[in-house]
């Protein structure tokens, strides 16, 4: 959690580095029991885009770096969709 925290202080970061690192850290949060940090972060996400879609950040993730968002990621992030 600390990392990605750490990450979105750094100056420079690409939107989509901010992204997929706040996608990154609403995962640690969420699969550390923090739920409602993770939807603070999924509510930032979608000020920064509006119209983010998290499926296509799942893959690009994946095919980016190897690695799997945090399963239950999309049901929440559609959760605060809705509850916007």
């Amino acid at each position: 959690i600390r990392f990605f925290e750490q990450t979105l202080e750094l100056d420079g970061l690409t939107p989509e580095q901010e992204t997929i690192s706040r996608a990154l850290l609403a995962g640690s949060y969420q699969g550390a029991g923090r739920a409602e940090d993770a939807e603070s972060i999924y509510r930032g996400i979608l000020d920064l885009d509006p119209l983010f879609q998290i499926e296509a950040l799942i893959e690009r993730v994946e095919a980016l770096y190897g690695v799997s968002l945090f399963s239950g990621q999309v049901e929440v992030f559609r959760n605060v969709r809705r509850i916007r």
